[in-house]
């Protein structure tokens, strides 16, 4: 049992991230993004805890919230490009 735990936890997590948290992910829902990133690094949040690994575990979890923040696009680029009249001089 210990062995399939080993093996299949990474690749059930590495699969949710591809589908869900990647940043060319087929599916892109903002919860299900979180939901992913939450369980995968609280996982190993919880992992390193549980082995007596405190420090560890609030590094990486203070690293995970700080890459994410940075990761993410402003709420007004998200929107996509601007349309409408460019001011200034024209071509030419």
């Amino acid at each position: 049992m210990r062995i399939l735990l080993a093996v299949g936890t990474p690749l059930v997590a590495a699969a949710l991230w591809g589908v869900f948290a990647a940043p060319q992910a087929p599916v892109r829902v903002l919860v299900l993004t979180l939901a992913v990133k939450l369980l995968v690094f609280g996982g190993a949040v919880a992992a390193l805890l549980a082995t007596g690994h405190p420090r560890l575990a609030v590094a990486l979890g203070v690293l995970a919230l700080l890459g994410s923040v940075l990761s993410s696009p402003p709420a007004d680029a998200a929107a996509g490009p601007v349309s409408g009249p460019v001011s200034g001089p024209a071509p030419g």
